[in-house]
């Protein structure tokens, strides 16, 4: 599905063909709650044209019927953003969400209240599009997400910390195994420790992938210049989840980008983000070819 929206321009897909216990009329109805949800509503104050809109894409592989209309399921959630002059579209985010338990009666209207917590379902949709908002305003002002990063916050801070598993899970700081959640990847957005990794969106999209159109070298040693601000929380955090991520989101990109380069650019390109990304050190060897 896709929508003429607001700021987003999400799809969504549902995938349910392990439950053989519910009509699957009622997960093609969800489908479509979501999908005017998050496109049919209003999240900033700003004007956005067509062109501007955030890409949010949610597939939603429901795993399990667990009764009284509670689901358990799993969640991929991308945002992307069109990099300036041009048709590509930059990822933001590229994020597997294992914790998605959700409640949904069909036909029930999806009711959100950022002050309030009305359904684990309303909270999972607005946290992820404020994550959205977030990442976009940041790749177009320093630490411009942050209004959007707060009420992504807020939400969280909402969702009742007895609230039952099988109604929803992943917001607290032990979900997860303590390793990666929605709780630890907004506090660690929001904690100035980690902070360079927002001036990094900044400068890597503005300085870098929006100039791309005018000159491709410019733009691209703003690149490198751009995640070499990463080399010291690397070299003290490196299995930090904010980290992972957006290395999860920009490594298919940065091969690509300094695959394109010349022998100096792709030398200095691996040689940083072997460092960077150590756990995935083998898939930079493609840049040397």
């Amino acid at each position: 599905m896709v929508a003429n929206a607001q700021e987003l321009n999400c799809k969504v897909q549902i995938l349910a063909q392990k439950i053989t216990t519910t009509d699957p009329k009622v997960f093609q109805t969800l489908e479509t709650a979501i999908f005017e949800f998050m496109n049919n509503r209003k999240w900033t104050g700003d004007v956005f044209r067509p062109e501007e809109r955030i890409e949010v894409s949610f597939i939603i592989n429901v795993t399990e019927d667990l009764g009284s209309n509670n689901y358990k399921a799993t969640a991929n959630i991308q945002v992307s953003r069109i990099a300036f002059n041009s048709s590509y579209s930059t990822p933001l985010l590229n994020y597997a969400d294992g914790n998605f338990n959700f409640t949904y009666v069909e036909y029930q209207p999806i009711e959100f209240n950022e002050n309030l917590f009305n359904s684990n379902l309303a909270s999972l949709l607005a946290y992820y599009a404020y994550i959205a908002l977030g990442m976009d305003y940041d790749t177009y002002s320093p630490k411009g997400g942050t209004p959007y990063y707060l009420k992504a916050q807020m939400i969280r801070n909402n969702v009742p910390q007895n609230l039952p598993a099988s109604q929803g899970t992943g917001w607290q700081p032990q979900d997860g195994g303590g390793q990666r959640n929605r709780q630890i990847m907004i506090e660690t957005t929001l904690n100035p420790r980690f902070e360079v990794l927002r001036d990094v969106a900044y400068d890597y999209h503005r300085k870098g992938l929006d100039v791309m159109f005018d000159n491709v070298a410019t733009g691209r040693a703003a690149i490198l210049t751009a995640i070499g601000k990463m080399e010291r929380l690397a070299e003290s955090d490196a299995n930090a989840m904010i980290l992972q991520m957006f290395f999860d989101s920009k490594r298919a990109e940065l091969i690509s980008l300094f695959s394109n380069g010349t022998p100096g650019e792709k030398a200095s390109a691996y040689n940083l983000l072997v460092k960077l990304d150590a756990r995935k050190a083998d898939l930079y060897l493609e840049m040397k070819k």
